[in-house]
């Protein structure tokens, strides 16, 4: 072990003080210090890809540095995959059910109440758990309704914003559902009515995903469907009344 640290230090080692942006000050568990940068590290022979500046990589045991360093190799590493879309994916699944108690067709005109939801898979392709992930999000919608003078129409639009907290265990996928909104779509059966047809949708989502590393660092990543959504991140609440 002793020789292998001299090794690496010899083999790392940068000369000057001053290091790239992306190079840090290590200590050795025999606390010996050196500037490098971190490459990858391999969870299942728990070692560590490294490089100093202008030197070839090199991969050691994790064990070789302190256990501050290695704290940070793991918080790095947990920090990497989350922010990494192909590691952490997500994927946006639109859905409504019809409220068939109260949806009414009187035989002149129909009123269908829905409610609407997205569920959102997280696929955590690492090999590391996320535990206690915090979501934010915020859904946008649009309701069509009478105007003041009943023979047209207005859209009113809204934003709902939740929040909650889930795990996301390593290798596997899991869905959240968020709170339902509830609209309704009106159609004019009898052509002679006089009130237009109206609807209700559900235009989209922006999450806000939330972890903590060991170190207290918070770090937070930001994902919307349609992707090319106009929408901007709020945490306002209007027209609550269409949640149930």
């Amino acid at each position: 072990m002793r020789w292998s640290w001299v090794f690496l230090s010899i083999f790392l080692f940068l000369v000057g003080t001053e290091a790239a942006s992306n190079y840090r000050e290590f200590t050795g568990a025999n606390g010996k210090k050196l500037h490098a940068k971190l490459l990858s590290y391999n969870a299942k022979t728990k070692k560590v890809s490294i490089k100093c500046k202008g030197r070839d990589s090199k991969t050691v045991p994790i064990s070789l540095f302190s256990k501050e360093d290695q704290d940070y190799i793991l918080d790095w590493v947990t920090e990497n995959d989350f922010l990494k879309r192909g590691i952490l994916k997500t994927d946006f699944q639109k859905k409504e059910e019809k409220d068939k108690e109260l949806s009414v067709d009187n035989g002149f005109d129909e009123t269908i109440y829905r409610h609407h939801w997205f569920d959102v898979t997280f696929e955590n392709r690492s090999s590391k758990d996320f535990k206690g992930v915090e979501i934010e999000y915020v859904l946008f919608y649009s309701q069509e309704d009478l105007g003041s003078e009943r023979t047209s129409k207005i859209e009113k639009e809204g934003v709902y914003y939740g929040k909650t907290q889930i795990d996301l265990p390593k290798k596997s996928a899991t869905i959240l559902h968020t709170d339902r909104l509830f609209l309704f779509d009106y159609s004019n059966i009898n052509n002679g009515w006089e009130f237009p047809d109206m609807k209700g949708h559900l235009n989209g989502i922006i999450l806000k995903i939330h972890t903590t590393l060991s170190s207290g660092k918070r770090i937070t990543r930001t994902v919307s469907y349609p992707k090319k959504m106009k929408r901007e991140w709020t945490t306002e609440e209007k027209d609550v009344q269409r949640h149930l």
